[in-house]
């Protein structure tokens, strides 16, 4: 995408995309500072279209009533991306800057509908979903809640998928794991807020010998270590994924390297947190302090240097 240009209704929603996003997302303004000036609209507008479809989805309550609504709203969303998708302009005032900014981004970075209806499909499960017996069940939600998002990303800077780029077959899995891994680490910091807030469980219970009855008894009381015992697994599996993952940190360009590092690095740094409270993220959310957040981006910021980033750097 070429300079703003006031006149040029493209640029006006691009800029209203980036507007959107920094009002809405609180990091967005340090990680803007990473990411290369020319992606910042494409990346504002894919933020602006999950933002929103998950305030869609998680905004109306956690009965059947509300989730219903959640449906109703979703079905009406995805139905003015799919005009989009056909070259039609958006008619739902609520959305419409919000499309039109997407259809630019989608056009200039070549991205695949497929990619936004398997998030749209994951924000519908939660509304039909709202307990787990297993990991692989949860790692498939994360095939379509949080891969798609990492495969955007990679679009946005210019490495194409495997079905177009076989060499980019590793990264796009590496992408995977990660974000599978960031998936999985929101859904282990926010056991009782998830189900408190939403009525949902996101654990696998049958694999972790527990069931729901247990938490809420749990819950109400002390901090019982049986919670702990039965987390701590999951977590550290989890921070696996996140080594694993960091492979695609020599795949990639430094300028691209040190955003996807930033991503992943707070994710392994909520993974410490829920390890240095024993697991007890059924009675407390984990959180980064400020300062935190800040030495990771400072950090990113110290780095330079000239060829490929290092997995190990």
């Amino acid at each position: 995408m070429g300079r703003s240009d006031a006149t040029n209704p493209a640029d006006q929603y691009a800029a209203w995309a980036e507007k959107f996003t920094r009002g809405h997302s609180e990091n967005f303004s340090v990680l803007s500072l990473l990411v290369p000036r020319e992606d910042r609209p494409h990346f504002a507008s894919v933020y602006s279209f999950c933002r929103t479809a998950d305030d869609l989805a998680d905004e109306t309550g956690s009965d059947d009533a509300a989730r219903a609504r959640s449906l109703k709203m979703l079905s009406e969303f995805r139905g003015q991306f799919d005009r989009v998708c056909a070259d039609r302009s958006p008619d739902d005032p609520r959305w419409k800057a919000l499309f039109l900014a997407l259809g630019g981004t989608m056009k200039a970075r070549q991205l695949p509908p497929r990619l936004f209806h398997a998030l749209l499909n994951a924000f519908e499960q939660d509304q039909r979903v709202r307990r787990y017996e297993s990991w692989d069940q949860l790692v498939a939600y994360s095939e379509q809640s949080a891969n798609p998002v990492g495969r955007l990303v990679l679009m946005i800077f210019g490495y194409r998928p495997p079905d177009e780029n076989a060499a980019n077959a590793d990264m796009y899995l590496a992408s995977d794991e990660i974000c599978t891994a960031l998936q999985l680490i929101n859904f282990w910091q926010d056991v009782r807020r998830d189900l408190l807030e939403r009525d949902r469980i996101y654990l696998p219970l049958r694999e972790m010998q527990l069931t729901e009855d247990q938490m809420r008894a749990w819950m109400a009381g002390d901090v019982d270590e049986r919670f702990g015992i039965a987390l701590g697994p999951l977590v550290e599996r989890t921070q696996r994924m996140f080594v694993s993952g960091r492979r695609m940190l020599t795949m990639l360009e430094p300028r691209h390297g040190r955003v996807i590092r930033l991503f992943a690095a707070g994710g392994e740094a909520i993974a410490r947190k829920v390890q240095e409270m024993n697991y007890a993220t059924l009675w407390k959310r984990p959180r980064l302090r400020g300062w935190e957040k800040g030495w990771l981006l400072m950090r990113e910021l110290m780095r330079f240097g000239g060829g490929r980033t290092h997995a190990s750097s």
